[in-house]
């Protein structure tokens, strides 16, 4: 279970996405406005293309949500934090 101190920005077209990573113990908030202090970013294909001046000046990994369950999802975050020593 991961802890509530690590946060996620999900898109907000991601409700399944967003349900599962709260399930799995995940804060989550959304992508619109300043993505500083999250540990992650979710989105969808449309939304990288027009976050990209956003999406760059967050150091937080950044998942594509696009052709994966949700269950995936939780699972790259999951990996992405960990790598980071944020889990």
């Amino acid at each position: 279970m991961a802890e509530k101190r690590v946060m996620v920005a999900v898109s907000n077209d991601l409700h399944s996405v967003k349900v599962a990573l709260e399930e799995a113990g995940f804060q989550t908030v959304g992508i619109a406005g300043n993505l500083a202090g999250v540990h992650a970013v979710v989105t969808s294909g449309i939304d990288r293309a027009f976050l990209g001046e956003s999406l760059r000046a967050t150091r937080a990994p950044v998942i594509d949500a696009a052709g994966l369950s949700p269950d995936q999802v939780v699972e790259s975050v999951r990996r992405a934090v960990e790598v980071r020593g944020q889990l």
